[in-house]
């Protein structure tokens, strides 16, 4: 499983995490970085190259 440089260390909870959201990727995109996707309700992340879907069709339409 890819982390995309995400390190957590185990037992760690993570509260709070935030992502820009749209209906169009955003320009200028680094590796790693997320982007939640209001339109299809999904959540992805850039990979250097392409935005691959991380959660697709989040729980409860967008929420998490």
């Amino acid at each position: 499983m890819k982390h995309y440089g995400l390190k957590v260390a185990e037992g760690t909870e993570i509260t709070n995490l935030t992502a820009p959201v749209g209906t169009s990727f955003p320009a200028n995109e680094n590796a790693g970085e997320l982007f939640f996707r209001s339109d299809l309700l999904d959540l992805y992340i850039y990979d250097g190259v392409e935005w691959k879907v991380v959660l697709p069709e989040a729980v409860n339409g967008g929420t998490f």
